[in-house]
């Protein structure tokens, strides 16, 4: 059964949106519990996907304010998947390597 609104020539207070509310409170229950139940069975069936991403960078011995851009400029290379200037394939594979790396 559809019901029509009342046509009002003032203009709706407060009152009248909490009527509106209370009249269709069944309705809005019931769209909220479905809703919720729809994203319950949706996040126990979707199958979970993790990603991690570690980039290592060797660390020079410049102390100076144009090496601290430089390395920073290599950290960011590094995480487009650029090979860092001033860096050596030998390097980092050693690196990698390393018997400290390994242990943390």
């Amino acid at each position: 059964m559809i019901q029509q609104w009342e046509i009002r020539e003032e203009e709706p207070d407060l009152l009248w949106y909490w009527e509106v509310l209370k009249k269709h409170k069944g309705l809005i229950i019931l769209a909220t519990f479905l809703c919720a139940l729809s994203m319950a069975v949706f996040s126990l069936l979707v199958e979970d996907i993790y990603r991690s991403q570690a980039v290592i960078i060797p660390i020079s011995g410049e102390k100076s304010s144009l090496g601290t851009i430089a390395s920073r400029m290599g950290a960011m290379a590094g995480l487009l998947g650029i090979s860092p200037l001033g860096t050596s394939e030998a390097e980092i594979v050693s690196l990698l390597k390393s018997e400290v790396l390994k242990e943390e």
